[in-house]
Order: C-alpha cells, then sequence, then structure tokens
C-alpha cells in the first residue's frame, strides 16, 4: 500500500524511509503543507482510504475529508477519522456530523468515544465497496 501523509510539520525519518518490497519502492509519500493547500491532483487518481487525525474542529476537519474523497467515489472503501470536540455543548451536534460523513457515501458509519481527554471521536465509516470488501460479499 502506499500512503500519502498531508502535513505542514517534518516526518521522522523512520516513516520517510518506510519502503515496499523493494527497496527503492518508496511507499510513504510526504505532502509536507496544511491540508488546505492540498488539491485533488496532488493525490492518486483513486484512493482507497482516507484516514484523518487533525487538530482542527470537526466541521473543518470533515470539509477537507469529504473534498478528498470525492473523486472517484467508486474508489472509495471508507473513513477513518478523528474528530475533535472544542467542548461538551459541541455533543449536540455529533448527529449532524454523523450524517455528514454517511453524505459522503458511506453505507455504514459507526463512532465511539475514545478514552483519552474524553474529547475526541473516533468515526468509522464504510462504502458498499469497503463493506463488500470486510464481507468477502
Amino acid at each position: 500500500m502506499t500512503v500519502y501523509g498531508i502535513d505542514p510539520a517534518l516526518m521522522d525519518p523512520v516513516v520517510l524511509d518506510y519502503r515496499g518490497a523493494a527497496p527503492a519502492d518508496n511507499r510513504f509519500i510526504h505532502l509536507h503543507r496544511p491540508m488546505s493547500m492540498v488539491q485533488r491532483a496532488d493525490l492518486p487518481a483513486a484512493l482507497h482510504w482516507v484516514l484523518m487525525d487533525v487538530n482542527l474542529a470537526p466541521q473543518v476537519a470533515l470539509i477537507t475529508a469529504r473534498r478528498l474523497a470525492a473523486r472517484p467515489r467508486h474508489a472509495l472503501h471508507g473513513v477513518l477519522l478523528t474528530l475533535k470536540l472544542d467542548d461538551w455543548r459541541a455533543v449536540r451536534h455529533i448527529p449532524r456530523l454523523l450524517a455528514s460523513i454517511s453524505a459522503m457515501g458511506m453505507e455504514e458509519v459507526k463512532a465511539t468515544q475514545l478514552p483519552s481527554n474524553r474529547m475526541e471521536l473516533f468515526v468509522c465509516g464504510l462504502t458498499r465497496a469497503g463493506r463488500q470488501r470486510l464481507t468477502g460479499d
């Protein structure tokens, strides 16, 4: 698998040196810039997964996740997102956030509260292709 990491910070050399089967086959591509500066053309034509763990308001994180997962949607298997809630009042927005993830083409969306800080949700969304791959159907 090839991983595209989007982060304006420097990557640990261990991550940058991740190699595939052949020594020269770099399987980690670091896009050294903020997510807002990444264009869909910077990524491969087909994305199978969008994983996101950012320190942004959930609404802002979902805007970027939707943009990255939008094309080509048929190849997408799912999203794995960590959403950070600003404060406890943000809990009332969770149903709307999950609906927004469903609207990205996810047939199944599950969320769980993460124990660290108690202000984070882990959300897994699966498309039809992702569910088929998971179940083998």
